[in-house]
């Protein structure tokens, strides 16, 4: 999980402990997440008050925090970012569940990036939190946006040593072999030639057995 963020980086904005955070805008509170180093009871004050913002925006704020956070690691500490991760697995409307899908993709493509790779206990956390997000309001969303999932986020997912509870409920292997035969034989090309040898062997047979629409004519 991140540290705080290293010396030398964009010199934190001053703030005041009686400052009222209520009173700023979006952008402002923004401008303070990513600027106050070493700051975090600031930080946790402007998370504490996009959490208060109505379903949509408060789901989009906290998850272009979050995305700040996987990308930029040194910038947070370890209590910040589970506090947004939880607030987004506990918020009770169906937006944040969206939210989340919207940037699954980036997240998962972490994991395959030398700069962000170590960021495996955040991933995890986020990937369980949304996997907990099974209200009928959600599945309406989970059916809506898995189909979305492109060819590399589905391989970036599947070969994310992190994305172990998504992978059992997601099964992405199941979602590339029923694609189109072309961008089916793409995606399982990426997952011999890059992923780890366990899902290389699967994607191999996968290839050599044919899309899974082919093989249920056969029978």
């Amino acid at each position: 999980m991140p540290g705080y963020r290293k010396s030398g980086d964009v010199p934190p904005i001053e703030t005041s402990d009686s400052l009222n955070y209520a009173h700023l805008n979006l952008g402002v509170l923004r401008e303070l997440l990513l600027t106050s180093s070493g700051k975090p009871d600031v930080q946790q004050a402007v998370i504490a008050e996009l959490s208060k913002q109505r379903p949509l925006v408060r789901s989009n704020e906290l998850i272009k925090a979050l995305t700040d956070m996987i990308h930029y690691p040194d910038l947070y500490n370890d209590d910040l970012t589970a506090s947004i991760v939880e607030a987004l697995a506990t918020d009770p409307y169906p937006e944040a569940t969206e939210a989340m899908f919207e940037a699954l993709p980036s997240i998962a493509a972490a994991a395959h990036d030398r700069k962000t790779r170590h960021t495996h206990d955040l991933r995890e956390y986020f990937y369980q939190a949304l996997v907990t997000r099974q209200r009928e309001t959600d599945q309406t969303v989970w059916r809506h946006m898995v189909p979305r999932l492109s060819p590399e986020a589905l391989v970036n997912i599947l070969t994310d040593p992190a994305a172990g509870p998504l992978n059992q409920f997601l099964r992405p292997l199941e979602i590339i072999d029923r694609m189109p035969r072309d961008t089916r034989r793409q995606a399982l090309s990426t997952l011999f030639s890059a992923a780890p040898f366990q899902f290389g062997l699967r994607a191999l047979g996968l290839m050599l057995r044919g899309p899974a629409k082919t093989r249920a004519a056969r029978r």
